[in-house]
């Protein structure tokens, strides 16, 4: 990058030079011609003239000529470097992408079971969810946050889309959920949300969507009786670059019951369906 720095300049002086020496010998065939006409008034210098301009018209073309290409070389080295730069911020980009795991070890409520992971993971609240994640690539990842998307079938009420903040299970309360990130090549590290669902009242004219708790949520269609409730999460995030990414990672559907929670409902009628990297237009899997 330096020589070619170095070389934009000599050649930005050398440009200078010739165009300056354009200048000087036209300036000086001009003067010499206004000289002879001052010495010799009366003499026939008319095929002098014509020599002295055909020669500075001759020397004036190839200096410019020379400029041209002196511009054109330049240009092509700027575009040569364009292109270097662009691919080096390329791959800066890339080694700085987080590669994030889907969620594993999914839990939504712990038993009364011994095993170490339960152990670790303590006690969930009502319709909170704990997972892992881990990040296999060279940037942090932050602004966690779960996607719940529902659809409602046989009830006044119409599905639509809710956000749920995730947080840290290794690190206080207090701390903001904007500020919870997850660091390039870190395992196993866990995390809670506890999910939200969208409704909208179509009975009502003009109301817009509402955000409830998971299991209000389902009284609510439980209520009105509504045959079923189906369920996608996806986990959403930024990159160092504030790029969001969406990892679609769960489906699911059942009809909802009387004091139904988030846990009772993932056992209910079918079993949960996890799949790889769903785009957001693409139709729920029935």
């Amino acid at each position: 990058m330096e020589m070619n720095l170095e070389e934009r300049i000599k050649q930005a002086v050398f440009a200078r030079i010739l165009a300056i020496s354009v200048i000087l010998i036209s300036s000086l065939m001009m003067l010499s011609t206004y000289f002879l006409h001052v010495l010799y008034p009366h003499a026939q210098i008319g095929r002098l003239e014509t020599f002295l301009s055909l020669f500075t018209t001759t020397i004036s073309g190839l200096l410019t000529l020379v400029l041209i290409l002196i511009y054109k070389s330049q240009n092509e080295t700027l575009d040569r470097e364009a292109d270097i730069l662009e691919k080096q911020q390329e791959l800066m980009h890339h080694e700085r992408m987080p590669s994030l795991s889907k969620p594993y070890n999914f839990v939504t409520k712990i038993s009364n079971s011994n095993s170490s992971n339960e152990q670790q993971s303590g006690a969930l609240k009502q319709d909170e969810v704990e997972f892992c994640l881990a990040n296999n690539g060279g940037g942090v990842a932050k602004s966690f946050r779960i996607h719940s998307t529902t659809y409602v079938k046989g009830s006044k009420y119409e599905g639509s889309w809710a956000k749920s903040p995730v947080l840290r299970s290794d690190r206080h309360s207090i701390l903001k959920y904007a500020d919870e990130q997850l660091s390039a090549g870190a395992l196993d590290v866990r995390f809670k949300s506890q999910i939200k669902l969208g409704l909208k009242d179509t009975s009502q004219k003009d109301m817009l969507p509402s955000t409830y708790g998971f299991s209000e949520a389902l009284n609510l269609l439980y209520k009105d009786g509504a045959e079923r409730l189906e369920l996608t999460l996806e986990l959403r995030y930024e990159d160092p670059f504030e790029e969001e990414h969406v990892e679609q990672f769960l489906y699911h559907w059942a009809k909802p019951m009387k004091n139904m929670d988030l846990h009772e409902f993932m056992i209910a009628d079918s079993d949960p369906i996890t799949y790889e990297n769903k785009s957001e237009d693409t139709d729920l899997i029935m």
